[in-house]
C-alpha cells in the first residue's frame, strides 16, 4: 500500500469550479502506472505557479494537486488539464496552476487524479517557496547549467556539486542556457537526460530554459513545434513582468529586484529585420529592476570549444551575438550575460562595446590591451573582493559595463584553450554556476565538477564596502550570516566557525578572538578573520551524553544513552561521540542502576541553569529541558546510579562533569557522586562559577583530593559535580557513582535531571612548558591566549596551570590572557622567564595542580 495518507475519494460528479474551493482530497493509489517525468515546476511567481508530470495514456485524465504551508497538512485542492505530446502520443502532460499564493511562504504538494489517487509529493522534498512581489531586495539563488550532456557520469557528478556547494538546499531557480538533452532534443532524451537526472531539482527549484542547437534538432522556434515546446510551458503575455513576447521562443520575467530575459539564439532572428529584437530592445526599455540578466546559447565572446573570433563558427551566429544582439544590450543596461554552447567555463572583465572590430565575416575581438586602450574594458581585475577587488556599477547609469559567463560545462566533454582576450578567467572543465543576488550585490561562482570554487566574482550597485577576508588553520570552514561577500559600514555579520570532520574548533584570531564557534563582528574597516581547528586525534574529543533529554531538545552530536521506561537496572551503552566533529571518539559508556525515565516522560522543570552558570556553559547551552531518573527503589548499593566509561586512553587525560538537577527542594542532602577506578585526580567542583546558588555554600566536599562530591538540594538550577586530570590507569576504566539519600520521610527518592561531559586531553610528550606557553608550542602565541580563556570561563584543562599565570600572582585570572594579548600585541612586557621547578614534563603527567609543580 502506498504511504501517502488516506483521505476521502473524489465524486465524479463535483464540478471543477467546487472542487477548486472545497477539499476533498485524494485516495492514494494502491498500484498503477509509474511516473513517465515527476513533477516539476514552472512560471513560478509571488502568487502562483505550474506543476506538471507525465503518464502513460492508460491513466486517468483528471489532474489534481494538494497543497499547504504543512506537509502533514495540505489542505487545498486545485484541478488542472491534461495534453497529449504530439511528439509522443502514447503519454499524457498533467498540468496544474496554484494561484492565489501568498509572497514569501513555502508551500509543499502532493499531486495525482482524481480516480486514480495520489502518485507522487506528500513529502517535504516536494515543496516550492514563493517570491517576494517584483522590485523587492531579498537574496535568492540561481543554478545555471548549459550543455548538460547524455546522462553520463559527468553530467550526475556536476549536479551532485551544486548539491555539497548549497549543502543540499538547493537553488531558487535552475536556469539552462541550451543544448539541454543529447544529442538531438528528442521526447525521450528529455525525459531520460534532464528529467529523470534533474528530478529533484525540479520538483522544487522552477526551470528557466533557452533553446540550444542539439534542441534545435528536434524543436522549431518558428512553429513552436517539438519536445522543447511540449516540455516548457513558459510566458508569452508578459503576464510574469516584462513586454509580451507572443512566442514561448523568448520571454522574460522579473524575480523580486531581478529582470530576466531569454533570447533564441539558435533559430532566432539575430539580424534586422527581427521581432526578436525589436522585442528585447522595447523589454529592456521597459524594466525598471535592480538588475537585468539575460541568457541565451551562442556565447558572444569565447574561444573554447567554439571561437567566436571565427565567422564560419555555429553558421556566424557567435558573430551575429556580438555585433547585433550585444549593442542592445548594452543600450538597454544589462548586468550580466550567460550563455552556453562553447564547451568549458569562461568569464570576461566589465566591458562595453567590444565589438565591431576587423571585417566581416568574423569582426575579431583583438587583444586585451587594444580594448583596455580604446576604453572598452571599465575594470580589467578579476571581481573578486579578496582580489582586485569586486565590479562596481552606478544605479541607474547604463553605460556601466557588463559581465559576459560562458557556462556549456555542465556534462558534455569540453574542449578548447580559453584565452579570450575579453576574459578575465577561463576553466575548460566540467561544472556549473551559482548565482546569487542580494540587495545592491550580486555575484557569480563557477562551482568545478569536484566542488571546489574556482572562480568568483561580484558586482556591486551600493555603499556595500567592507569585506571580511576569512583564512582557516586547519580543517573547517566559517558560515556568514548574512552571507555576502560585502557587507556596508556598520554591520554586523554573524560567524561561525564549523570544523571539518575529525576537526574541532580552537579559537578565533585576527579582527575578532575568542573561544566560542559563534562570534560576531562589526564592519568600519575590513576585518581579517582566522579560525583555527586542531585534529580531534590531536586535540583530544569533548562529548556529552544525554540521559534521557526531553523530545525536542537540540541533540546535534549528542550520544544519546537512555534506560528503558521503567527499566529498573537495565544496562544501556553506546559509544560517545565528539561534540565538534561528530566522530566517534572510541570511548563507551554504559548506564547501569536506578530507574529512570526518558524522552516523553522526562520533567520540564521549573527551576533551571541560565546563560553565565556552568550547568548551561559547560553543556554548550543544551541543558535547555530536563531528562529525569525518577527514583531509587532501594538503598546504596542496590539502588545506586552507576556510569562506566570504557576505552578511555591511559596516555590521556579527562575531565568528567555531571549535571544534576533534583524537584524536591526541602531534602536534607540529594545525592552524593563518588569517582571509582581512577589513579589519579583533582576534585575541581567549587571552581569558578559552579554551584552559584546564593548561600548554598556550593558542593560539599573535603579538598581537590575528595573523589567524592555532595550536590546539596537548596539550588533549584542544579549543580555540577567536576573531575579533572583524571588518570584511568592501564585498564581504561572509571566509574562515576550516584547515591541518592533523601530525607527521613522519602528515603532513597529523588527526580533528576542529569547529563555528562567527557573531555580528554591527550598528555604532551616532551613538552617543556614556560609560562605564556600553557599549549606547549614553544612560544607565546594568540592560542595560549584561547587556552587560558578556556580554562577560565569553560573549564578546559591545562596541563600546567603555573604556565598560564603571566602576572605571577599565584592566581588565574581574567587579567593573564590579558597581560598575554598586550605581550602579543600591544608591545607589553614578555611573560616571566620559564618557572625553575616546572621546566619539563615529570612523568609525563605534568603540572599535577596549581599552585604546586612537580
Amino acid at each position: 500500500m502506498n504511504t501517502h495518507r488516506r483521505i476521502h475519494a473524489i465524486r465524479s460528479g463535483l464540478t471543477a469550479a467546487l472542487l477548486s474551493i472545497v477539499f476533498v482530497g485524494i485516495t492514494p493509489v494502491d498500484a498503477g502506472p509509474p511516473l513517465i517525468r515527476d513533477a516539476y515546476l514552472l512560471q513560478l511567481s509571488p502568487d502562483s505557479v505550474l506543476v506538471r508530470w507525465r503518464v502513460d495514456d492508460t491513466f486517468p485524465t483528471d489532474p489534481i494537486v494538494e497543497y499547504g504551508t504543512d506537509p502533514a497538512s495540505l489542505t487545498t485542492l486545485v484541478t488542472g488539464t491534461v495534453a497529449v505530446p504530439p511528439s509522443n502520443l502514447s503519454e499524457r502532460d498533467h498540468t496544474v496552476t496554484l494561484t492565489g499564493l501568498t509572497p514569501g511562504t513555502t508551500y509543499y504538494y502532493q499531486f495525482g487524479t482524481a480516480t486514480g489517487g495520489v502518485i507522487g509529493g506528500g513529502t517535504s522534498a516536494y515543496r516550492f517557496t514563493t517570491p517576494l512581489p517584483a522590485g523587492t531586495a531579498f537574496p535568492f539563488s540561481a543554478w545555471i547549467v548549459g550543455d548538460s550532456g547524455d546522462g553520463n557520469d559527468n553530467q550526475l557528478a556536476v549536479r551532485d556539486a551544486m548539491f555539497a556547494a548549497t549543502e543540499g538546499a538547493g537553488p531558487d531557480l535552475f536556469i539552462h542556457v541550451g543544448d539541454i538533452a543529447y544529442s538531438n532534443g528528442t521526447d525521450q532524451q528529455y525525459t531520460e537526460y534532464f528529467f529523470d537526472v534533474y528530478g529533484e531539482i525540479l520538483r522544487r527549484s522552477p526551470i528557466w530554459p533557452t533553446m540550444g542547437n542539439h534542441d534545435a534538432s528536434s524543436s522549431t522556434s518558428a512553429t513552436q513545434f517539438g519536445p522543447y515546446f511540449e516540455a516548457f510551458v513558459l510566458p508569452t503575455a508578459g503576464e510574469l513582468g516584462g513586454v509580451a513576447s507572443g512566442t514561448r521562443a523568448y520571454y522574460s520575467f522579473d524575480h523580486q529586484n531581478v529582470h530576466f530575459i531569454s533570447i533564441d539564439t539558435a533559430e532566432g532572428d539575430l539580424e534586422p529585420p527581427s521581432n526578436m529584437l525589436d522585442w528585447l530592445a522595447l523589454d529592456l526599455a521597459s524594466t525598471l529592476a535592480d538588475w537585468v540578466v539575460v541568457f541565451f546559447h551562442h556565447p558572444p565572446y569565447t574561444k573554447g570549444s567554439h571561437d567566436s573570433n571565427d565567422g564560419t563558427d555555429s553558421g556566424g551566429r557567435l558573430v551575429l551575438a556580438r555585433e547585433e544582439v550585444v549593442p542592445i544590450l548594452e543600450a538597454g543596461g544589462v548586468d550580466l550575460v550567460l550563455s552556453g554552447h562553447s564547451h568549458g567555463y569562461e568569464r570576461s572583465m566589465l566591458i562595453d562595446g567590444a565589438h565591431g572590430y576587423g571585417t566581416s565575416p568574423d569582426f575579431a575581438t583583438p587583444a586585451t590591451p587594444v580594448l583596455i586602450a580604446d576604453g572598452h574594458v571599465f575594470d580589467s581585475g578579476d571581481g573578486d573582493p579578496n582580489g582586485d577587488g569586486a565590479y562596481t556599477k552606478t544605479p541607474g547609469l547604463v553605460a556601466d559595463g557588463a559581465v559576459y559567463v560562458v557556462g556549456g560545462h555542465g556534462g558534455r566533454e569540453t574542449g578548447g584553450n580559453g584565452g579570450h582576450p575579453a576574459m578575465a578567467f577561463d576553466e575548460i572543465e566540467h561544472g556549473s554556476c551559482l548565482l546569487r543576488v542580494d540587495g545592491d550585490l550580486l555575484w557569480l561562482e563557477n562551482v568545478r565538477i569536484d566542488s571546489s570554487v574556482t572562480d568568483r566574482f561580484v558586482i556591486s550597485k551600493g555603499a556595500a564596502i567592507h569585506r571580511i577576508v576569512e583564512t582557516i588553520e586547519g580543517g573547517g570552514r566559517i558560515r556568514r550570516t548574512p552571507d555576502r561577500p560585502l557587507y556596508e559600514d556598520g554591520q554586523t555579520v554573524t560567524l561561525t566557525a564549523e570544523p571539518a570532520p575529525g576537526w574541532i574548533f580552537d579559537g578565533w584570531a585576527g579582527a575578532v578572538t575568542g573561544i566560542m564557534s559563534t562570534t560576531m563582528v562589526t564592519l568600519s574597516a575590513d576585518a581579517p578573520v582566522t579560525a583555527q581547528f586542531l585534529p580531534a586525534s590531536a586535540g583530544g574529543f569533548i562529548a556529552f551524553n544525554d540521559l534521557a533529554w526531553r523530545l525536542g531538545q537540540r541533540d546535534e552530536n549528542i550520544t544519546k544513552i537512555t534506560s528503558p521506561i521503567g527499566g529498573s537496572g537495565f544496562p544501556s551503552s553506546g559509544e560517545l561521540v565528539d561534540r565538534a566533529s561528530g566522530l566517534a571518539t572510541g570511548v563507551t559508556l554504559t548506564v547501569e542502576g536506578g530507574t529512570y525515565d526518558g524522552g516523553d516522560h522526562a520533567l520540564d522543570l521549573s527551576g533551571g541553569p541560565l546563560p553565565g552558570v556552568d550547568a548551561w556553559d559547560v553543556f554548550d547551552g543544551h541543558v535547555t529541558a530536563h531528562g529525569c531518573i525518577s527514583y531509587i527503589a532501594s538503598p546504596s548499593p542496590t539502588g545506586d546510579l552507576r556510569l562506566i566509561l570504557t576505552g578511555l586512553d591511559p596516555s590521556s587525560r579527562y575531565d568528567l562533569v555531571l549535571y544534576g538537577h533534583r524537584n524536591y527542594y526541602g531534602w536534607d542532602r540529594a545525592v552524593l557522586v563518588t569517582l571509582e577506578d581512577s589513579i589519579g585526580f583533582l576534585n575541581a567542583s567549587s571552581v569558578g562559577i559552579d554551584n552559584p546558588e546564593p548561600g548554598s555554600g556550593g558542593a560539599l566536599f573535603s579538598g581537590p583530593g575528595d573523589p567524592s562530591t555532595r550536590l546539596p538540594s537548596d539550588n533549584p538550577a542544579g549543580y555540577v559535580a567536576r573531575f579533572i586530570e583524571v588518570d584511568p590507569g592501564s585498564d581504561g576504566e572509571v566509574r562515576l557513582v550516584c547515591t541518592y539519600d533523601g530525607d527521613s520521610g522519602n528515603p532513597w527518592r529523588g527526580k533528576y535531571a542529569n547529563a555528562l561531559r567527557v573531555v580528554e586531553s591527550p598528555m604532551p610528550t616532551g613538552t617543556s612548558f614556560r609560562r605564556g606557553d600553557p599549549n606547549g608550542t614553544g612560544s607565546p602565541d594568540i592560542g595560549d591566549v584561547v587556552h587560558i580563556l578556556s580554562y577560565i570561563f569553560l573549564g578546559s584543562p591545562l596541563d600546567c596551570l603555573e604556565s598560564g599565570d603571566i602576572s605571577v600572582d599565584g592566581a588565574l585570572t581574567i587579567g593573564d590572557p590579558i597581560n598575554l594579548l598586550g605581550y602579543l600585541f600591544a608591545g607589553g612586557p614578555p611573560p616571566a622567564p620559564p618557572f625553575p621547578s616546572c621546566g619539563a614534563v615529570a612523568g609525563g603527567v605534568g603540572c599535577a595542580f596549581y599552585p604546586s609543580c612537580p
